[in-house]
């Protein structure tokens, strides 16, 4: 004998199971685009900080880090001068940023 379920029943399991869908589909695109867009975030200002510490607090903002030196009158050696981009530049969280430091000044 063939069981056979009542034509309410099987829309109501029919209309669960795409609800179901639906809400798996929308928690995956969500998760999936802060992956691959990640929000913005403005570049923390790090100048006259030790290379150390600064590099401590874009790496916690979610950047990565280029170091680069240049001689500066101003800076004490080790110390960061700028970034590139600029503090409070708005950027994409995971992107390098550059971490200039002083060498002091140009001999």
């Amino acid at each position: 004998m063939e069981r056979r379920f009542p034509l309410s029943k099987t829309v109501t399991i029919g209309a669960g199971i795409a609800l179901m869908l639906v809400v798996m589909t929308l928690v995956f695109v969500r998760l999936l685009s802060e992956v691959l867009l990640p929000e913005p975030v403005a570049v923390p200002d790090v100048v006259n900080q030790e290379q150390s510490a600064a590099r401590a607090v874009l790496v916690d903002a979610g950047f990565r880090m280029v170091i680069k030196a240049e001689p500066s009158m101003t800076i004490q050696p080790g110390r960061v001068t700028r970034t590139d981009p600029a503090a409070g530049t708005t950027f994409t969280r995971g992107a390098p940023i550059t971490l200039v430091i002083s060498t002091g000044p140009q001999h």
